[in-house]
C-alpha cells in the first residue's frame, strides 16, 4: 500500500508541475513521476505510515524538476511545446 501511494503522488506532482509550468499534461513526465516515486520508497515500505510515502514521492518529484528545469528549460523540450 505504501509503495502505491508514493507512485500516486509522484504521478500527481508531476501532473501538476508540468501543467503549471506548460499548461500541457505529459504523458511521459506523469510515468516518470510515478516511476520515481516508487523507486524513492522501495528502500523500506514497510517501515513508514500511510502518510510518509506521500511526502516522499512529493519531495522527490520537487527536487528532480528544480534540478532538471533550473538552468534552460527550453532545451528538454521541442519550441513547440513552449
Amino acid at each position: 500500500m505504501n509503495t502505491n501511494t508514493s507512485g500516486l503522488a509522484g504521478a500527481i506532482i508531476a501532473g501538476l508541475i508540468m501543467y503549471i509550468r506548460y499548461r500541457k499534461f505529459d504523458i511521459t513526465m506523469i510515468l516518470s513521476g510515478a516511476l520515481g516515486g516508487l523507486v524513492a520508497v522501495m528502500v523500506g515500505p514497510d517501515l513508514y505510515t500511510i502518510y510518509r510515502p506521500t511526502l516522499i514521492g512529493v519531495m522527490l518529484l520537487i527536487g528532480m524538476f528544480i534540478n532538471n528545469f533550473s538552468s534552460n528549460p527550453k532545451r528538454h523540450y521541442p519550441r513547440y511545446w513552449l
